[in-house]
């Protein structure tokens, strides 16, 4: 029954996150074999730029990405093995109308389990859950 209760409370949770955030754009994250183990706290900074994009937005309100330059903090907390939650907060620079924006927040709840195939190989596989 307490299993039951802490998913029911974490999916409302997650919920109401998705409810009440900003939509952000789409971006590129890339994820390693790092997570923070249990009770340590990490900072990532992503970095993109759109050298060769679209230059009119698909929607009314859209930045279209023609030059932009995406950047987004997150700060994640290992807080069980294998397990980190993340806030993301990204912003962008236009050079066109030379303003910066914060484009809404994310929080993410990720999960990484790594199997190497052997201890020689340097391949790995992972299962990631967002």
């Amino acid at each position: 029954m307490n299993r039951t209760l802490r998913l029911l409370a974490t999916y409302g949770f997650t919920a109401f996150m998705s409810a009440i955030a900003q939509a952000a754009p789409d971006e590129i994250v890339v994820f390693t074999d790092e997570l923070e183990k249990k009770g340590e706290v990490g900072y990532v900074l992503h970095l993109n730029y759109a050298a060769r994009a679209r230059k009119t937005p698909d929607y009314p309100g859209e930045q279209a990405p023609y030059h932009v330059f995406r950047f987004m903090p997150e700060v994640a907390w290992g807080f069980a093995e294998n397990w980190n939650l993340g806030v993301h907060v990204p912003f962008s620079y236009s050079p066109n109308t030379k303003s910066t924006t914060v484009d809404g927040g994310k929080v993410r709840l990720h999960y990484l389990k790594v199997n190497e195939s052997s201890p020689d190989n340097t391949f790995f596989t992972a299962r990631i859950m967002k």
